[in-house]
């Protein structure tokens, strides 16, 4: 397939992890309020691996996906780590339904 027929907002690059990816990834940190020891504990990477990003090495492949699934789960984490604005799919959360119920049919004085 031609470059020019690829979908462009499809193709995937190596833009998620900018230069800022060092402030980005301290600034998540913050966010969390985990310690560093802690943030690599739930991202599954060495704490040495950790360190090594925030002096400006980039992750990737597994790195790169822990770190995705769990900004995924930080309000914001996404936005704070990679700069992507991202809202859940449809119908993972509805706001809370309000319905009016008067069980006696009197507007409440009942």
């Amino acid at each position: 397939m031609r470059a020019g027929l690829l979908p462009s907002h499809l193709i995937v690059d190596d833009g998620l992890i900018g230069p800022d990816f060092p402030k980005r990834l301290e600034a998540f940190k913050e966010a969390t309020e985990l310690s560093w020891d802690i943030l690599a504990a739930c991202l599954g990477v060495d704490p040495r691996q950790l360190q090594r990003w925030r002096e400006g090495t980039k992750p990737s492949g597994d790195g790169v996906n822990a770190l995705v699934k769990l900004a995924s789960r930080i309000p914001g984490g996404m936005y704070i780590l990679f700069g992507v604005h991202v809202l859940p799919p449809v119908g993972v959360y509805q706001p809370p339904l309000v319905v009016d119920f008067d069980p006696f049919g009197d507007g409440g004085e009942g």
